[in-house]
C-alpha cells in the first residue's frame, strides 16, 4: 500500500499523526549538542522535575513571515500490548496524514476540531541539566480555526527531556523519543515512551516504554507506511530499527551511523531518509542495507525533523529559519521545490484538511507559527502563538 493510500485509510477514520525531534547540534557545528542556547525563559516551576501546562501565553498573536552508550540488543515493551500488529497499511512518518490534498479531503472547508501536542526541548548543551527537562503541550483548536487553547499535556515526570513525538491511530498510541539530555544524565542512555491517548477526554495513560538495541539521545521517530517498522534516530550513532512482536516492539538491529536527526520512510517504504543537523538528507536503500547519494539543501540550516504529506516531504532547520519543500517522485528520489520562512522551526506539522501547516520554534522563537495554503500551493504567515518554552516535535492528535 502507498503511503497516500495509508494517508486515505486514516482520513476515514478520522485519525492522524506525526513524529518529531529536536536537536542539539552547536549553533555552528554538528557535534552533537546544541550551543548554550535560550532556556532562560524556561520556568519549571518549584518542582525541577515537572512543567506548569498553564504557563503559555492565552492568546494569539499576528504573525509576520515568521539533540550516549546504548542498550541492550533488543528493545522491548514493558507495557500493555497494542490492539493489534501494525498492518500494511497502517502509518506515515509524516504529520497529521489524516487528509491527502489529491483525494480532495477538506475539500468542503470543514475541519474538526483536534489538538496539538508539542515537547518542551531545551536546546543543548544545556538538556544536560535534568533539572530543565520539559513535558508535552497539548493545545485545542477549534473546527472553526480560532485561536489556541491550552489544556494539559504530559507532565515532565512521566518523560525524559522529550524532543519528539509519533502518533499511532491503530492502537490510539502516543509515542514519544526521550533524549536523556544527549549524555545518560539519569543513568539511561534513551528510551522511548508510549502512552494511550483518549480523544473524548483528551488524556494520556503512560503504556510501557521502549528500550536498548542502541537507543541513545532518542530523537525522531517514524513508522515504515508499509510493513509498520520503527525506526529512531539517535543523536549520535545511526538509527535503531524496531518490529512489533508478541505485544512489545523488538529490536531489529540498526542502519546508518554517526549524528543522526530527522528520519522518515518514503512512499514505498524501499527508502529511508535521515537528516544529520547539517544541510545534508542522507537516503538508504531499506532493501539492500546500503547508502545512496546524499541530497545537499542550501545553506547551513541543521536539519532536523522530516514530514511527509500525500507526495510532498517537509523539511525543518532551525538554524537559518527554513522549513524546505521536497517532492517525492514514485522511486524515493527527493526534488527541492519551495522555501518556507518560519521562526526557528525544528518540527512541522499539517492539520488534517492539508489547508494548514503548524511548526514548532526551538532555542529563541519558543512559538507555534500557523501558515494558510494559498494560491498555487504557497504557504502563507497566519497567526505565530508565543508558547514561553523552547519546542521540539509537533504533532495532531484527533
Amino acid at each position: 500500500m502507498t503511503r497516500i493510500e495509508s494517508l486515505l485509510a486514516v482520513a476515514v477514520v478520522g485519525a492522524w499523526f506525526s513524529a518529531c525531534n529536536c536537536g542539539n547540534p552547536n549553533s555552528g557545528t554538528d557535534a552533537g549538542v546544541d550551543g548554550g542556547d535560550h532556556i532562560g525563559e524556561m520556568n519549571m516551576g518549584s518542582d525541577a522535575g515537572t512543567h506548569d501546562a498553564g504557563a503559555a501565553d492565552a492568546g494569539l498573536v499576528d504573525a509576520g513571515s515568521v539533540d550516549a552508550g546504548s542498550g541492550d540488543a533488543g528493545g522491548f515493551d514493558a507495557g500493555p500490548s497494542d490492539a493489534g500488529t501494525p498492518d500494511a497499511g497502517m502509518v506515515d512518518s509524516g504529520i497529521a496524514d489524516a487528509g491527502s490534498r489529491d483525494a480532495g479531503i477538506g475539500d468542503a472547508g470543514v475541519r474538526p476540531a483536534f489538538s496539538i501536542v508539542v515537547t518542551v526541548s531545551p536546546a543543548g548543551p544545556d538538556n544536560g541539566n535534568m533539572a530543565t527537562w520539559g513535558g508535552l503541550l497539548q493545545f485545542i483548536l477549534p473546527a472553526d480555526g480560532g485561536a489556541l487553547e491550552e489544556i494539559a499535556g504530559i507532565d515532565a515526570g512521566l518523560v525524559h527531556d522529550p524532543v519528539a513525538v509519533l502518533f499511532k491511530p491503530e492502537t490510539s498510541e502516543l509515542f514519544v523519543a526521550n533524549r536523556h539530555g544527549n549524555n545518560s544524565a539519569d543513568g539511561t542512555a534513551g528510551s522511548i515512551s508510549r502512552f494511550l491517548y483518549s480523544s473524548s477526554t483528551r488524556t494520556f495513560t503512560p503504556n510501557g516504554s521502549i528500550l536498548g538495541n542502541g537507543l541513545a539521545g532518542v530523537h525522531q521517530l517514524a513508522f515504515s507506511p508499509v510493513d509498520g517498522e520503527l525506526f529512531a534516530a539517535n543523536v549520535a550513532t545511526g538509527v535503531s530499527r524496531f518490529v512489533f512482536l508478541d505485544g512489545g516492539y523488538v529490536g531489529n538491529g540498526m542502519i546508518a551511523d554517526g549524528n543522526t536527526r530527522g528520519v522518515l520512510v518514503s512512499n514505498n517504504g524501499r527508502r529511508l531518509y535521515v537528516t544529520t543537523a547539517s544541510n545534508i538528507i542522507r537516503q538508504f536503500d531499506l532493501d539492500a542495507g546500503t547508502e545512496l547519494t546524499a541530497l545537499t539543501l542550501p545553506g547551513s540550516p541543521l536539519l532536523h525533523a522530516m514530514r511527509a504529506y500525500g507526495n510532498d516531504v517537509y523539511a525543518a532547520g532551525f538554524s537559518n529559519g527554513a522549513i524546505f519543500k521536497l517532492h517525492e517522485a514514485a522511486d524515493g528520489e527527493l526534488t527541492l521545490i519551495d522555501t518556507i520562512v518560519s521562526s526557528d522551526p525544528i518540527d512541522v506539522a499539517i492539520d488534517p484538511t492539508g489547508l494548514e501547516l503548524y511548526s514548532a520554534g526551538h532555542r529563541a522563537s519558543h512559538t507555534i507559527d500557523r501558515f494558510a495554503l494559498g494560491d498555487g500551493g504557497s504557504w502563507v504567515p497566519k497567526q505565530t502563538y508565543p508558547t514561553g518554552f523552547s519546542l521540539g516535535g509537533i504533532s495532531l492528535l484527533p
